[in-house]
């Protein structure tokens, strides 16, 4: 059972091709904690096929080798690489209430968006991945994991065509080069530093 699924993994990613049926998601509301009364205490997570999740799996190890090993995440990034994580911000915050008890000037920006993810432009992606000169093969699987996704979930009468997919495995990944140059502007300006 094994070799025939890494033989049909392989020619997925090889033919650069998922089928439209495995990009049909449930969104599923997970409750992280609250009022559940409250819609914004809820997560959105989208309950993918495993064939999918293994295909998106193996593209977001890719990405995030290239992303390390050639340094395109800005240092103000506390998601998706070895490292950086929640501690990782809690550190930053703890760096600015060092310098504002030394009397040190400090400006930091902490910005939620959340509800962001939702309106990630493919086009604008797309351009992203080629700017960091990620190769053309890789872009088109990363267009073809996005292009055709379905999801379950309609809000008056309403279907969402736009977004980069909460939950799923490579959505991370990819909105994190969305919003990659929010970072970097800060990480340029002598008033940020």
């Amino acid at each position: 059972m094994v070799e025939p699924l890494g033989h049909s993994f392989n020619l997925s990613l090889f033919m650069n091709s998922i089928s439209k049926l495995s990009k049909e998601a449930y969104i599923l509301p997970l409750l992280k904690g609250g009022n559940p009364t409250d819609l914004g205490n809820y997560c959105p997570i989208s309950k993918l096929s495993v064939v999918t999740k293994i295909i998106e799996s193996l593209i977001n190890a890719q990405l995030e080798d290239f992303f390390q090993a050639n340094c395109i995440l800005g240092v103000a990034q506390s998601d998706f690489s070895s490292g950086h994580s929640t501690s990782a911000a809690l550190q930053v915050l703890n760096d600015i209430v060092q310098a504002l008890d030394n009397k040190k000037q400090c400006a930091a920006l902490f910005i939620d968006l959340s509800k962001a993810f939702d309106t990630a432009n493919h086009a604008i992606l797309t351009n992203r991945l080629l700017k960091i000169e990620l190769s053309a093969k890789a872009v088109r699987k990363s267009e073809n994991c996005l292009s055709d996704r379905s999801q379950s979930i309609h809000a008056h009468g309403q279907k969402s065509s736009w977004g980069v997919p909460q939950g799923s495995i490579l959505g991370l990944g990819l909105f994190t080069i969305y919003i990659n140059n929010i970072g970097l502007v800060m990480n340029n300006s002598p008033t940020c530093k």
